[in-house]
């Protein structure tokens, strides 16, 4: 997952329309493929150039750049495959599927499962034969999510392989399954389904439950009420959840007799699905068990309108947990009142909060708990801090549908606070907006003087917005500047340091793999030859694995 921001910015590229350049085939045409053919890359692009010294010639770079992704795909180094897999994506040529099948059977289950997310994006029928084959890998997270892959894709093969491959497991891994039958949705996937239901693992149970909710099957109703009698405060909350999902009005009495549960989860679910079944009497119900500090209570209020007040007052608790809460699920509410308490939980303070989500026993419900000194609870697990930038990311993309004034107020403070994590996030927001006061506020952050990833990321953005202007010469002098040895553009798992710390003297590793790739989309997509010139020439200069990315977008940028 990690990797699959990078790689979707990057596939951006694959929108590039062709270039109004001529191709003129040279007499020493063939000596750059040539060369290509003995693994002599950089020595063919010279040559390339050599042959082509007046113009572009677009054949010869296009079947030269086919040339250098076939022979980086048998490249024994992992990181020149996987840069070959993702260029051969970027291309979109008629070999992209051949080489992200070698990918598929490479050893390493790293490319494997890069090739995966890369022809998971291919609408070409030939992606399921790759997926099938996908199922039979060595590695299990290949398989599974290979079956993920073929589920979405409702593969007529799915079914049987999928089911296969449950029986093949330990029970532990039986409540991944009812999602992917959901997901089929044929026949035979819905009575596997309903058996799942009926399975001796009570978290396979729940899942299944919930999973029939999710996919609106009201025809599995009979089955579900049935359920509805169940002992176990888990199951039992899922099935209310599914009645209210699926507006089951005939078990009004079951119900409102749950409603009276001494469960807390169990009373709230049935107080949620009676609302959703039409009794609107049950909102002020729910409205008390938050004010009571419930936060599951507290967290359903983001779906129910007239909740906007009680909402409110919450934000204003003395509880930490019940503020935060209340904060997000005014945030869905989209109500002005919830900036207040958006600066509390975006910006790090000494604190130092983390947020994680929780869920009821039945995985109905759901609400944010609230960490203090989540740097020290948390360790040297970097991926923790990785998934919170996510998180608040996510956050600032909802703020966005908030009055434009207070939209900006709230992302120049977070801005003053120099919270690197969310600068991308930020820039890309003032980007949408495009107002005068967003712009406003790009050419000042462009002026940053202590912030380097804030002054790149605003000049970029201004390129991007005004590409006729003098921000080209900017982003385009930082990428040459980093082109000899430029950024992982599939990195790792950003180190704790790199995501949490608030030091901006320098660029960090990650932070750089991603203003690269950013910077590459944004040249890109400026459809001229100036921008194809520029490309080859990062794309000559560079000598790193991220050469072959850079290949398959001077291809697709050829055709």
């Amino acid at each position: 997952m990690r990797h699959q921001l990078l790689c979707g910015s990057l596939l951006l590229f694959a929108s590039l329309a062709p270039l109004s350049v001529h191709s003129a085939p040279p007499q020493s045409a063939h000596l750059p493929l040539l060369l290509v053919q003995q693994g002599q890359i950089e020595q063919a692009l010279n040559a390339y150039v050599e042959s082509c010294p007046t113009q572009f010639d677009l054949d010869l770079l296009r079947r030269m750049g086919l040339l250098i992704l076939d022979k980086g795909a048998f490249d024994p180094d992992p990181q020149v495959v996987a840069m070959t897999l993702l260029g051969a994506t970027i291309a979109r040529s008629h070999t992209t599927l051949d080489i992200l099948t070698r990918g598929i059977s490479s050893p390493w289950p790293y490319i494997q499962l890069l090739a995966l997310q890369l022809a998971s994006g291919l609408q070409d029928d030939g992606v399921n034969t790759l997926l099938h084959q996908a199922m039979t890998s060595d590695f299990l997270p290949i398989r599974l999510e290979a079956a993920r892959y073929l589920a979405e894709r409702r593969s007529p093969r799915a079914f049987g392989q999928i089911e296969s491959l449950m029986h093949r497991l330990p029970s532990l891994f039986r409540p991944y399954f009812p999602s992917l039958f959901a997901q089929l949705g044929t026949m035979e996937a819905l009575e596997e389904l309903k058996r799942l239901g009926d399975d001796p693992n009570r978290d396979t149970r729940i899942e299944a439950i919930l999973q029939i909710a999710y996919a609106k099957r009201d025809d599995l109703l009979p089955w579900l009420r049935k359920k509805a009698s169940h002992i176990h405060v888990g199951e039992k909350e899922a099935v209310l959840f599914a009645l209210g999902e699926l507006q089951d009005r005939t078990c009004q009495k079951k119900l409102i007799h749950e409603t009276l549960a001494s469960t807390p989860s169990v009373r709230l679910a049935a107080l949620l699905a009676l609302y959703k079944c039409g009794y609107p009497s049950a909102l002020q119900e729910i409205h008390t068990m938050a004010e009571q500090g419930n936060l599951f209570a507290i967290a359903s209020l983001q779906d129910l309108p007239g909740s906007e007040d009680c909402l409110a007052n919450l934000m204003h608790s003395s509880s930490l947990g019940v503020r935060v809460n209340a904060t997000l699920a005014l945030l869905q509410r989209r109500d002005p009142r919830t900036v207040e308490g958006l600066v509390e939980i975006l910006i790090r303070d000494e604190r130092d909060l983390g947020f994680q989500p929780m869920f009821s026993l039945g995985r109905s419900q759901q609400a944010v708990k609230v960490i203090p000194s989540f740097s020290l609870i948390a360790g040297k697990d970097a991926s923790e801090a990785y998934t919170l930038g996510l998180w608040k990311e996510t956050i600032l993309r909802e703020a966005l549908y908030l009055p434009e004034p207070l939209f900006l107020d709230l992302a120049k403070t977070v801005l003053e606070h120099h919270e690197p994590c969310l600068i991308r996030e930020i820039v890309e927001s003032l980007i949408q907006l495009q107002s005068p006061e967003a712009v406003t506020l790009l050419e000042q952050s462009a002026k940053a003087p202590l912030d380097p990833l804030l002054r790149a990321y605003a000049n970029l953005a201004l390129f991007r917005l005004y590409p006729d202007r003098n921000y080209r010469h900017e982003v385009q002098s930082w990428m040459m500047s980093e082109a000899k040895e430029p950024p992982a553009l599939l990195p790792s798992i950003p180190t704790w340091g790199s995501v949490m710390a608030k030091e901006v003297a320098s660029l960090s590793n990650e932070e750089r793999s991603k203003l690269w790739s950013d910077s590459l989309m944004a040249i890109a997509q400026h459809k001229d030859v100036d921008n194809l010139s520029f490309l080859f020439q990062v794309t000559k200069q560079t000598t790193s694995p991220a050469r072959y990315a850079l290949v398959g977008l001077l291809v697709r940028s050829a055709e």
